[in-house]
């Protein structure tokens, strides 16, 4: 029984990680935007 719930301990956590790593391997980084881009503008005729 402890030996199974080591095993869960183990697999679990470690799992959740190579997908992250292989999700981020296959899409790469997230595009920083420049800081105007993420401004609200201001009413409905603003322009950046």
């Amino acid at each position: 029984m402890a030996a199974a719930i080591l095993y869960l301990l183990l697999t679990i956590p470690l799992t959740h990680f190579v997908n992250y790593i292989d999700h981020r391997l296959r899409t790469g980084r997230p595009e920083k935007k420049e800081p105007d881009e993420l401004a609200a503008p201001i009413g409905k005729g603003a322009q950046a």
